[in-house]
């Protein structure tokens, strides 16, 4: 997620692009304190139009017309994905000259580079995409998260254990960081035995301890936390995604420890939490296998990623077996 805190100065129009609904939602509020600043709090300035209601002549009249209860107004258009491309070809013309008075935020998953409105928008104003992190980026994600929308520092090593025990969903992360919040004092960092206390034993932990006998090749105790996954509905791509993770970490491991490295080392050069890293017996897991047989599995995971999205296994038994491949 893009730091929301470099908005330019003497900007007043914005557009907030990418998948990443929190992120530019978090920008959104962002700008409009800055852009506002002691009227942000004002409802009376803010104008919020959606989707198929944005139409040119509504928005024109809106930007142009001072209003009569502050002397500033922000008029957010969300959903703009439905707006037609002659309405943002119009608004584009209308824009060429800002109004000081007057501040336009756009918010949309997608904004076509060739068009006129982003050449505009780019030319006087800014244009701020936020796209969802890859699975390997967001403990990052959740540093810059915590420290935007709580004021609040979230070490690499906390980040990861909140990532690991939670797992890739967005919205999930951000509803334990806004427990966290709500638990810490004002301005407390978020640490790891906060995470510890307040998050882990409430977690249901099957994915960890699957993880982590497959890594050790407990085959049944692996198999039996895999069927109850798959009972629960756990799709078993997600699963395979989650494990492939897992497994590339192991590999890093190893090669570390080969290298001669100790354990306080690796732990130290990874970033990964001293409590899990000895907790789940990580040095175990990561020589269960030689590094060849590591590469060999991660690769096969790949594969099999791709065979589950494309429906090839479709009988519960072969989604056991293919798992089983790994042990």
């Amino acid at each position: 997620m893009p730091n929301v805190l470099k908005i330019k100065e003497n900007v007043s129009i914005f557009a907030f692009t990418g998948n990443d609904t929190s992120g530019k939602d978090l920008a959104l509020q962002n700008a409009l304190k800055k852009w506002l600043g002691p009227l942000f709090k004002d409802d009376l300035a803010k104008e919020v139009y959606y989707g198929d209601e944005i139409c040119f002549d509504k928005i024109s009249e809106a930007y142009e017309t001072v209003s009569m209860f502050s002397e500033k107004k922000a008029i957010i258009l969300k959903s703009f994905d439905k707006v037609p491309v002659s309405s943002q070809n119009q608004l584009a013309d209308l824009l060429k000259n800002p109004n000081d008075s007057s501040g336009i935020f756009i918010v949309t998953e997608k904004l076509d580079g060739r068009s006129q409105l982003y050449k505009t928008i780019k030319k006087t104003g800014q244009i701020i995409d936020y796209k969802l992190p890859w699975s390997n980026k967001i403990p990052p994600w959740l540093s810059n998260y915590a420290s935007t929308k709580y004021k609040r520092s979230l070490s690499s090593r906390a980040a990861f254990l909140l990532w690991e025990y939670i797992g890739d969903d967005l919205k999930e992360l951000e509803q334990e960081l806004e427990k966290l919040d709500l638990y810490l004092p004002d301005k407390a960092p978020i640490t790891e035995e906060d995470i510890i206390k307040l998050i882990v034993p409430h977690r249901n932990n099957n994915i960890f301890e699957f993880k982590k006998r497959m890594g050790l090749r407990h085959k049944g105790e692996a198999l039996k936390i895999l069927r109850s996954m798959l009972d629960q509905g756990d799709p078993p791509f997600l699963l395979t995604i989650q494990l492939f993770n897992h497994f590339l970490q192991l590999l890093n491991i190893h090669m570390l420890h080969q290298k001669g490295l100790s354990p306080i080392a690796i732990y130290d050069r990874l970033k990964i939490s001293k409590w899990i890293f000895e907790k789940e017996n990580y040095l175990a897991q990561a020589n269960s296998r030689s590094e060849k047989l590591w590469k060999k599995i991660l690769i096969e995971l790949s594969k099999l990623e791709a065979d589950f999205k494309r429906g090839r296994y479709s009988e519960r038994f072969e989604v056991e077996l293919a798992f089983a491949r790994f042990l």
